[in-house]
């Protein structure tokens, strides 16, 4: 896919806490500088939790011109093998869900978020965001990396929200099958949307840190992922920005 110029924004980026119930959940922040409204992303980590490379996303998804929180499902912790990525991933559990809905509720209760917010998860966090397009009411786009679809399948033809999916046909756990019919169920829903398959590759081909990547499919990927979330979301742009 075609490289589109853009519009790059000067962003702030941090650390905050977002309280759910009685429980402080860390989170990663980052956002234009600009005075303006800006539609909002939650970006939800994959099983390896927030890292670098997540926090990067994090950065260069403001740049574009979003409002952008990724909660810190961990607790900031990151695993160091993929055993024990699985392993704390098992552990989330349930917990999951209303930690990334109240990083939601942060974003667009916010006085520079203008209402309009999406979701972005890899893997594990690729299917919370799964279950909270199909959920709620109020998301305008999903973005979804190597998520299993298999218990969202029934439900994705009645899908509202925009919804856009990358895999690769290497993936062990996800078949070539399982894409398809995941692809027909997008495609026919009232949100429309698309999902792509990328041939060679597996999971995690989209985190430059681990040794699955590759940036063929990791660039075409992100192009697609921001035409998309353009598209659906509109964040504004200004004169005399520099482009990207």
């Amino acid at each position: 896919m075609q490289e589109t110029r853009r519009i790059q924004h000067s962003i702030n980026s941090g650390y905050i806490s977002i309280i759910v119930e009685d429980y402080e959940l860390p989170a990663f922040w980052a956002h234009p500088q600009m005075t303006h409204t800006f539609p909002g992303l939650v970006v939800v980590h994959d099983n390896w939790g927030l890292t670098q490379h997540v926090r990067t996303c994090v950065r260069r998804l403001a740049e574009t011109g979003f409002y952008v929180i990724a909660p810190d499902l961990y607790d900031g912790k990151t695993p160091q093998s993929e055993q024990e990525a699985e392993v704390k991933a098992a552990e989330l559990g349930e917990a999951g869900i209303p930690r990334v809905s109240a990083a939601l509720g942060v974003l667009k209760n916010h006085n520079h978020c203008n209402g309009k917010i999406g979701i972005i998860g890899w893997q594990m966090g690729g299917e919370l965001a799964l279950n909270l397009s199909v959920y709620r009411q109020d998301l305008l786009a999903a973005v979804i990396f190597y998520a299993r679809p298999d218990d969202y399948l029934s439900m994705l033809a009645a899908e509202e929200a925009p919804l856009l999916g990358f895999y690769g046909d290497g993936d062990p756990k996800i078949s070539r099958e399982m894409v398809q019919r995941m692809g027909e169920a997008v495609a026919q829903s009232p949100g429309g949307g698309q999902v792509i398959l990328y041939s060679g590759v597996g999971t995690d081909f989209f985190n430059d840190a681990l040794p699955t990547y590759n940036a063929d499919a990791a660039a075409d990927a992100w192009e697609r992922m921001i035409t998309f979330l353009s598209k659906r979301l509109e964040p504004p742009q200004r004169r005399g920005v520099k482009p990207i």
